[in-house]
């Protein structure tokens, strides 16, 4: 976990080791309530498809 300091206008910089690790370029996708999680686009699309395709599996059970 990586804290970041927000600037006056509440934004934040994001080290750019972070979005190379993150494999995020351009956009992204902000998660979260009291901290949040910061993921590519394309990998929060894979991550959300793989976890409802268990979730409909365990549902069938």
């Amino acid at each position: 976990m990586t804290e970041c300091v927000q600037d006056k206008q509440g934004r934040v910089n994001i080290p750019i080791v972070l979005l190379q690790y993150g494999l995020i370029d351009k956009g992204c996708a902000v998660i979260g309530v009291s901290s949040i999680e910061i993921w590519s686009r394309a990998m929060w699309k894979e991550y959300v498809a793989h976890s409802s395709d268990i979730l409909m599996k365990l549902q069938k059970r």
